[in-house]
C-alpha cells in the first residue's frame, strides 16, 4: 500500500493536464486502512481540490496485508491480532466523509454483486469528466475473516444479508441495506 494513494494520484492528474492529456482517467486503488486511516488527509484534499480522479477503496475491515491489525474500518468487537478481546470502538464511516466533500459521484459496492459493481465503475468513469469519483467496496479476507477462499462471494452475501457492513445500495435492485444501530 502507499500513505499517500490519492496525493499521487492528484499529481498523476495535474500531469496529465500539464500535459494536454485530460481525457486520460487516472485510477488509484488502495485499502481501508491506507484511505480512511493514514490516507485520509491526503484523501480529502484530493476530494476537495476537485482532482478528476477515480479513487477506489478496497475495504477488508482491517490492515490484512500486514498481520490482521485493527484498522478505522475494523467493526466494533471485532478480533484482530491488535484487538484480541475485540475492537472497542465502532468504525469510521469513510463514505460520510467523502460525501462531506460534494463530489460529482460516490457510492459503495460490494463484491457480492460483481454487475452492480460493474455499473458503479462505469458510472465512476464518467463522473471524472467533472470532478472525483470515490467508490467504497466491501471484499471480505478469507484469512482475516477465517474461511476458504474459494467462498469470498458467499461470506460478502451474508455480510450485506445480515447488515454488518455499512449502508450499501444494489443499483440493480433499488435496494438500500442498513447496518442495525
Amino acid at each position: 500500500h502507499h500513505t499517500s494513494t490519492a496525493g499521487t494520484a492528484t499529481a498523476l492528474r495535474a500531469g496529465c493536464m500539464l500535459h494536454a492529456m485530460a481525457a486520460i482517467t487516472v485510477s488509484a486503488l488502495a485499502g481501508d486502512g491506507a484511505t480512511g486511516d493514514i490516507g485520509l488527509q491526503s484523501l480529502s484534499g484530493m476530494l476537495e481540490r476537485g482532482a478528476r480522479v477515480l479513487y477506489l477503496c478496497y475495504d477488508n475491515d482491517a490492515y490484512m496485508n500486514t498481520g490482521i491489525q485493527g484498522s478505522a474500518s475494523t467493526p466494533m468487537a471485532a478480533w484482530t491480532t491488535t484487538t484480541p478481546a475485540g475492537k472497542s470502538v465502532g468504525r469510521k464511516n469513510l463514505m460520510q466523509i467523502v460525501m462531506a466533500h460534494n463530489i460529482p459521484y460516490a457510492a459503495t459496492a460490494s463484491v457480492a454483486n460483481v454487475d452492480d459493481l460493474r455499473k458503479k465503475i462505469k458510472k465512476a468513469h464518467e463522473a471524472t469528466k467533472t470532478g472525483p469519483a470515490f467508490l467504497h467496496v466491501h471484499a471480505p479476507c478469507p484469512t482475516g475473516w477465517g474461511y476458504a477462499s474459494a467462498k469470498t462471494i458467499e461470506v460478502a452475501r451474508l455480510a450485506r444479508q445480515t447488515k454488518c457492513r455499512w449502508p450499501y445500495v444494489d443499483e440493480a435492485a433499488q435496494a438500500t441495506v442498513a447496518p442495525h444501530k
